[in-house]
């Protein structure tokens, strides 16, 4: 609860992370193809049109989403595939924190 409510307060339109339990209770949204964390392991054996059907994204492309700044806001803590120096070098900012989750906003 106490991560959902710093999410929304950040106020952005919609966000990322590799775990959507995160955004389970906010008003903020979570990028479509990032609802199903279970879908990172089977994603590199799927055609692009499953995964498309399926809402289902690689790691890569969740790096990509990271890269863009598309979102701008990305939650990383469990499950998390980058770490903070990934996210500090490719122009992301803390905004909040709470324990080992760390909300990020890209500049």
């Amino acid at each position: 609860m106490r991560i959902a409510q710093k999410i929304d307060a950040v106020a952005a339109p919609v966000g990322a992370t590799w775990w959507p339990g995160y955004f389970v209770s906010t008003r903020t949204p979570l990028a479509i193809t990032l609802a199903n964390d279970f879908g990172f392991r089977p994603a590199s054996r799927l055609t692009p049109a499953e995964r498309r059907r399926g809402r289902i994204v690689t790691r890569d492309e969740v790096i990509a989403m990271i890269d863009r700044h598309s979102p701008r806001l990305f939650v990383n803590g469990n499950w998390g595939a980058v770490s903070d120096d990934y996210l500090t070098k490719h122009g992301y900012q803390v905004v909040d924190s709470f324990h080992n989750t760390k909300i990020w906003l890209a500049r």
